[in-house]
């Protein structure tokens, strides 16, 4: 009888311990990226603002530029400061032109140069009218 309890509560946790394991699998990373709609008339530039962590080799990379034709870069500004830790966090602000009318999507990832996965990524529908 006290084998049968000790292996209920070690199946339990087992099974608590998968369960979280799964969660936490599920809800990091790219696999459900941040979705905004900017609207914005031709001509006219927009800002996305993004969070930066400089110190841990990553940064945010606009991964669909060469199928853009609609929107393009025309500045970048990163602001920099340091955590109660130590640390440096900060913001990278992208600036953007609208050209033409019609819709585009930008997609930026968040990853060192070399890392297939980005840890983050933000998909921008881009309305210009």
């Amino acid at each position: 009888m006290k084998y049968a309890k000790v292996l209920e509560v070690f199946s339990t946790e087992i099974r608590v311990s998968v369960a979280l394991f799964i969660f936490l699998l599920v809800s990091c990373g790219p696999q459900n990226p941040r979705r905004e709609t900017i609207e914005t008339k031709s001509g006219e530039q927009f800002y996305i603002e993004l969070p930066s962590k400089p110190t841990s080799g990553k940064k945010w990379f606009w991964v669909n530029k060469p199928d853009v034709s609609l929107v393009d870069s025309v500045g970048f500004l990163q602001e920099v400061s340091q955590t109660r830790t130590g640390d440096e966090a900060g913001i990278e602000m992208w600036n953007f032109e609208a050209m033409g009318t019609g819709s585009e999507t930008v997609i930026l990832e968040f990853k060192k140069s070399m890392e297939a996965s980005p840890k983050q990524k933000r998909i921008y529908t881009i309305n210009i009218r």
